[in-house]
């Protein structure tokens, strides 16, 4: 089994565990929303139930296509573009190739 195969495992199993709790995608966003207010801003007077929905959309995605080649970096780099023409920017190293410092902007 190569690296990439067992990550792509480790990757499913996690994120089987993760999305079986049936409160996992407000807990998402309580705590995201929770962490700042200017990202509690981004939220507020939207409709969570519809974000949670497309987040759920979106993981549903990635798993399906996690260890395929053909247009691998095509689902995050959309969702890139799309968040940056909201401008929203990467925070405290998230987003940012070695996790260090903070994102742009």
């Amino acid at each position: 089994m190569t690296g990439t195969t067992l990550d792509v495992r480790r990757f499913r199993d996690s994120l089987s565990r993760a999305v079986a709790s049936v409160d996992f995608y407000r807990r998402f966003y309580d705590r995201l929303i929770a962490g700042s207010p200017e990202t509690a801003s981004l939220f507020q007077g939207r409709d969570l139930s519809r974000i949670q929905s497309k987040l759920k959309m979106t993981l549903d995605l990635v798993n399906d296509n996690a260890g395929a080649q053909a247009g691998l970096g095509m689902c995050p780099g959309l969702l890139g573009r799309l968040h940056g023409g909201m401008n929203i920017v990467a925070r405290m190293g998230i987003g940012q190739p070695d996790g260090e410092g903070p994102g742009p902007g």
